[in-house]
């Protein structure tokens, strides 16, 4: 995906890559690659070998664009990585900051390299020897000389521009009052323009954080802040270290935000908000919702919410290619834009729907994306579907809401319908060969088909079973990374079942099947009776396991009464439904009554 045309970004643009003779890949790194992502590397091999690009695959381009095989070359031989962070930050448009990054290495021979984007370096420090450092704007080359085998330290000092409309840290001036506010959005791999960074989701990091900013100005992070210095004219912010995060989950947002604080539940939270919108924010809703979020989900998963306190802030606007235009979630603290959640006047029941929605959203991913983190962006999907899901799940059980699973219908399933009946339609699960394909990988289309998917394994599975095998992922993978097998791995153990078959059908094919019930009847009872199922095309001819729920419906003088209520699992072209057999004839057959399946009527 093209970026915006911005003096602040980094020019992106596709990359491919030929692999020369003289240095293969190493084979524990092709052990890891999955297949589907080893054709599509070996398709571009053959249409590059041509062009004047590197000619190793762990040789970087020059660009910010690392690949998978780059980034998996460098997990290879990064450890324990720890960041301490300091930043000077005022309301001109550019902040200085220093980044000391502490990790073992496991030996020198694989090129490596570290992560900054258009800054203006002042020193750049390693293992004790100031440098001048070999740096194209995007990335650092690290003389291996200068490396060893265990312990190294790097200290960068740097100035650069705030952004407007990318990653990184970005800085907005309100256009009512003058007052000057900034934060942060590091997915994916934009972590590098705020700090050096190995930027990478498999990489994650113990983060220390200090900051230096004006004297009225809060300043919010994955930690609560243990100190505020005064020192005059400003004040300096200090963090304790963090648990283990990849990049991209860390944050750090700063500004004259009005704040509000509710300590009345399990966990500290707190709501910030521009000062001229203030009087638009219905705190006590944020609240009310966001605590009965953590309560539920605290419950679901069966493991305490992983942080110590949870920070929700309004920001004016998110980046123009952020997948999810309505919200950001970070480590303890989620960003909202506040184009879609402040209102003029009370809330509709739709909009508070809305926000209870997305403030569900935000909070399922401090388990299921900040606790446990996909190992590369092609599975950024799965983060995004399951808390859309259960984002939803969650919404269901306030009272307040009668109506949740009809409008995941009406709005995100039918959309999921639609996308899916197009020839553009793709697979969930696809490559990503490198960071600037990532948004390729996931949409609103991927969350809300991924969300549906999910709907329907937890009755295939069952609720309990399903629910199990969520916390069983979450327990074995905490504060590390996981892959989507990790988590279809997980939720077969509890259910004592192989879901390969199912991965493949659901996940790695596009296409939405329609079912129909064909029978026969005699003497006024069913004698026959199957579920047919057909494929979305000639080209998508994938057949799928489901649970549905089956409805039967006979017409009487007062209406249509329901007569008959079955759970049906189907698979193949042809299910029979023994069950039904001397049921009374019906009127009328829903076989996917409830909604319980992603399937489309003829």
């Amino acid at each position: 995906m093209t970026r915006p045309n911005n003096d602040n970004n980094t020019h992106r643009q596709q990359h491919t890559y030929c692999q020369s003779s003289q240095q293969p890949m190493t084979a524990n790194i092709l052990k890891r690659l999955s297949i589907t992502a080893s054709l599509c590397f070996a398709a571009s091999l053959l249409t590059a070998c041509q062009s004047t690009q590197p000619t190793s695959p762990l040789e970087r381009d020059q660009s910010a664009n690392i690949t998978q095989i780059q980034a998996m070359a460098r997990s290879e031989v990064i450890s324990n990585v720890s960041y301490d962070l300091t930043f000077n930050i005022t309301d001109e448009a550019r902040f200085s900051a220093s980044s000391k990054i502490n990790f073992d290495l496991a030996h020198t021979d694989t090129p490596l390299t570290l992560d900054l984007t258009q800054a203006q370096i002042e020193s750049f420090v390693i293992n004790g020897k100031r440098i001048y450092p070999n740096y194209n704007g995007a990335y650092f080359k690290l003389n291996p000389a200068l490396l060893a085998r265990g312990n190294n330290s790097i200290e960068v000092k740097f100035n650069r521009a705030y952004n407007t409309n990318a990653g990184g840290l970005q800085r907005f001036v309100d256009p009512v009052d003058g007052k000057v506010y900034l934060h942060s959005h590091f997915a994916p791999a934009d972590a590098q323009q705020m700090f050096a960074v190995f930027d990478q989701p498999d990489l994650k990091a113990q983060f220390t954080l200090s900051v230096n900013a004006p004297k009225d100005w809060q300043v919010i992070s994955a930690m609560r802040e243990t100190q505020v210095m005064d020192n005059g004219s400003s004040n300096t912010w200090v963090f304790p270290q963090s648990p283990k995060l990849s990049p991209h989950n860390f944050s750090m947002h700063a500004g004259p935000y009005r704040i509000w604080q509710d300590s009345s539940g399990k966990y500290p939270m707190r709501l910030f908000a521009r000062q001229s919108v203030a009087e638009h924010v219905p705190h006590q809703d944020w609240f009310a919702y966001t605590k009965q979020g953590l309560a539920f989900l605290d419950d679901y998963f069966a493991i305490e919410y992983p942080f110590k306190k949870y920070d929700q802030v309004l920001v004016p606007d998110l980046p123009s290619d952020t997948t999810n235009k309505s919200a950001i979630k970070n480590a303890a603290v989620t960003t909202f834009a506040e184009e879609h959640f402040l209102h003029q006047g009370q809330m509709t029941n739709t909009q508070k729907q809305s926000l209870a929605g997305a403030i569900m959203q935000g909070v399922t991913q401090q388990w299921f994306g900040n606790l446990v983190t996909m190992k590369w962006w092609n599975e950024l999907w799965l983060n995004e579907s399951f808390a859309s899901f259960m984002g939803t799940l969650a919404l269901s059980e306030n009272a307040e809401f009668s109506n949740v699973w009809r409008s995941f219908y009406a709005t995100d399933k039918q959309s999921a319908y639609f996308k899916d009946s197009l020839v553009t339609a793709k697979p969930l699960q696809v490559p990503v060969a490198a960071i600037f394909d990532a948004f390729d990988s996931t949409n609103v289309f991927t969350d809300h088909k991924g969300a549906s998917v999910l709907k329907q394994l937890r009755y295939l599975l069952g609720e309990e079973t399903f629910r199990q095998g969520v916390n069983y992922y979450l327990s074995q993978f905490s504060y590390q990374n996981a892959t989507l097998d990790d988590f279809i791995n997980s939720l077969a153990t509890v259910a004592k079942r192989d879901l390969s078959q199912w991965t493949q059908d659901w996940l790695y094919h596009a296409g939405t099947n329609t079912i129909s019930a064909e029978y026969v009847c005699g003497n006024g009872k069913i004698s026959e009776f199957n579920l047919l199922q057909y494929a979305a095309s000639d080209e998508l001819p994938t057949l799928r396991e489901q649970k549905v729920q089956v409805g039967l419906f006979n017409q009487h003088r007062h209406g249509i009464d329901k007569e008959k209520l079955i759970t049906v699992t189907y698979q193949g072209e042809s299910t029979s439904v023994p069950e039904l057999i001397g049921t009374s004839c019906p009127d009328l057959v829903y076989p996917n009554i409830n909604d319980w399946g992603l399937s489309k009527s003829p």
